[in-house]
């Protein structure tokens, strides 16, 4: 059953048990309850401490604000993620928190200088819109090491702005093997800017899913056509 934290003394009666000496935790999952900003700034209090064994690798911080007013949740997530921004994170899931192009600025300097690890990424439903989602693309350039192989980020209002930023990161590299990037108001532009930027990840054999569902490619020709040009050149998909 879900639970909401309001406070350190109800988040350490969980936590207790969790955090004996030489217990080892390789995945953190907070998803599914509620938690203030002064339970997140605990959480990352806890994670800080352990942090010199190594051991986080997976990170689940996804639906972890309901009912919590919005104002809050931005400097909540920021603690979380200063926190794990230095670890070896491969797998870190942030989806279905309204954090919005306001969140992605609170936390754009950790992706575009740590996580260098990182190679799976889940931040659908989080209301990024064209503009956090653009900062996010250039966060990935700037970094240099961040090459996904796994992008979920659905139902984002992406739109053609945040699409062709997403573009101009995937032509930086070829690894690509699954990106889910359906409802988000993808009109010709955003087609005609990222199906040739996937070219890559086609051709080497990476890209093995990829799922468009429910944007506004219609019959525009060029919209088509990059498509078409794209699934010509697959050959894992």
């Amino acid at each position: 059953m879900a639970q909401k934290f309001d406070g350190v003394s109800d988040l350490e009666e969980y936590l207790s048990g969790i955090l004996k000496a030489g217990t080892k935790i390789r995945s953190i999952q907070c998803c599914g309850n509620s938690y203030s900003e002064e339970d997140c700034e605990h959480l990352a209090k806890m994670i800080t401490e352990r942090e010199q064994s190594g051991e986080f690798t997976q990170v689940d911080f996804s639906d972890m604000f309901t009912s919590r007013v919005l104002e809050n949740l931005c400097p909540a997530l920021r603690h979380l993620v200063d926190a794990i921004a230095p670890l070896s994170i491969t797998h870190l899931n942030m989806s279905h928190n309204a954090f919005g192009p306001n969140g992605v600025r609170e936390f754009e300097g950790q992706f575009s200088s740590q996580f260098i690890s990182m190679t799976h990424l889940n931040i659908m439903n989080c209301g990024l819109g064209p503009e956090g989602t653009e900062t996010m693309a250039q966060a990935f350039i700037a970094n240099g090491s961040i090459k996904l192989k796994q992008l979920l980020i659905s139902r984002n209002r992406v739109e053609d702005k945040g699409a062709e930023a997403l573009a101009e990161y995937f032509n930086t590299y070829d690894e690509l093997e699954h990106l889910e990037i359906y409802q988000n108001g993808l009109e010709k532009d955003a087609f005609t800017a990222l199906m040739p930027s996937l070219e890559g990840s086609a051709e080497s054999g990476s890209l093995k899913h990829l799922d468009l569902n429910d944007n506004r490619c219609g019959d525009n020709k060029k919209a088509v056509k990059a498509i078409c040009g794209l699934l010509g050149k697959c050959t894992q998909l």
